[in-house]
């Protein structure tokens, strides 16, 4: 069975997370994970040096490689970290367990298995989600939500859609598998010069959304701009985003718009790849 990933640590807006990932486990009948990474560095100093031309001796990198180990107090605090959100799920009712382990985030992130969702807060403590976004978006392979503020339960959702595959099913995601619960009221924008290109784009949307609260726009103009002023002026709870995809994706997803959006965006930001 697949689980949510809910990752936790020491940032302000833990809570939030787990409240997110805990919420979207109830809605989908999911166990959770509650990942705690103690993070160390790629790459020992020796190698570094090395790297740069230097003579590493072998017993000092073997030296180096036991400091990467974590400390006893790391060890307890993160599973200090990881009990208290045990607590928080079973009072939820909802089966829960926990992973610690040391390494690199993005990477442990990438190669998760058996991970149905992510959820994660953007600034995290050493800041790899944060500089690491498009990496993350593009190789997980897995739905992320980028936690941004402190838990409201959404109400409504801004949708970016392209009418292409990853677009159509993001918005297949949180239609038919209530991600986000029922009677969500849907804002399904494209951007696009053109208004008849655009109508026709949007009526596969107004297929998979037929008889839902939704509302179907067409903004012209810088695509990343127009999403965050539409979203502000109308106060939604949340970011729909498909990667993989063409047009506006391509440059939302792999360039540094996508990044922009996510860092700076004032509510949670779900991407589906």
């Amino acid at each position: 069975m697949s689980k949510i990933i809910i990752c936790v640590d020491k940032n302000p807006l833990n809570s939030a997370v787990i409240e997110y990932g805990l919420s979207i486990a109830k809605n989908l009948n999911k166990e959770v994970v509650f990942l705690r990474v103690i993070k160390t560095p790629l790459f020992t100093p020796n190698f570094m040096g090395l790297a740069a031309g230097g003579l590493v001796v072998g017993s000092e990198m073997a030296c180096d490689l036991d400091e990467l180990k974590p400390t006893k107090e790391q060890i307890d605090e993160s599973e200090a970290i990881l009990n208290d959100a045990l607590k928080i799920a079973q009072k939820e009712s909802i089966k829960a367990t926990t992973d610690l382990q040391n390494g690199d985030l993005i990477e442990i992130l990438i190669n998760y298995e058996n991970a149905h969702l992510i959820v994660s807060a953007v600034k995290d403590e050493g800041e790899e989600i944060e500089n690491n976004i498009v990496a993350l978006v593009r190789e997980a392979g897995t739905p992320i939500l980028f936690v941004k503020t402190e838990y409201k339960a959404p109400k409504s959702a801004m949708v970016a859609f392209d009418g292409s595959d990853n677009a159509i099913k993001a918005l297949r995601s949180i239609k038919e598998d209530k991600i986000f619960g029922e009677n969500l009221e849907y804002h399904v924008v494209n951007v696009n010069d053109n208004e008849e290109k655009s109508s026709k784009i949007l009526d596969s949307a107004r297929e998979i959304l037929s008889g839902e609260n939704a509302k179907f726009v067409t903004l012209s103009g810088s695509a990343a701009d127009e999403i965050i002023k539409y979203r502000r002026a109308n106060n939604l709870d949340i970011y729909v985003l498909g990667s993989y995809t063409k047009g506006i994706f391509k440059t939302l997803i792999f360039g540094s718009t996508s990044k922009d959006i996510v860092q700076n965006s004032l509510v949670p930001v779900f991407v589906v790849s």
